[in-house]
């Protein structure tokens, strides 16, 4: 049971970080091949967080901060 529920908290996080992240992308009118070469990351990892399938990892995020100019609190609710 208590696995159920971290499993169901991930993946909300998880949703939830994929909207911010398309809402960050819309207002600054990035896609997802502009955003992994401002990011230095692969476009296939972009679409696996706006899919909601993986978050980002602490230095992706380190870089989603950084790059975007934006607070860890922004980009998770």
């Amino acid at each position: 049971m208590e696995n159920e529920n971290l499993t169901a908290m991930a993946h909300e996080c998880a949703n939830n970080f994929s909207l911010i992240l398309k809402d960050i992308m819309d207002e600054r009118k990035l896609n997802q091949l502009t955003l992994s070469a401002i990011l230095g990351i692969s476009q296939s990892q972009i679409h696996h967080w706006l899919n909601g399938k993986s978050l980002p990892g602490y230095l992706s995020l380190e870089l989603l901060i950084k790059k975007l100019n934006v607070k860890a609190e922004e980009l998770f609710y």
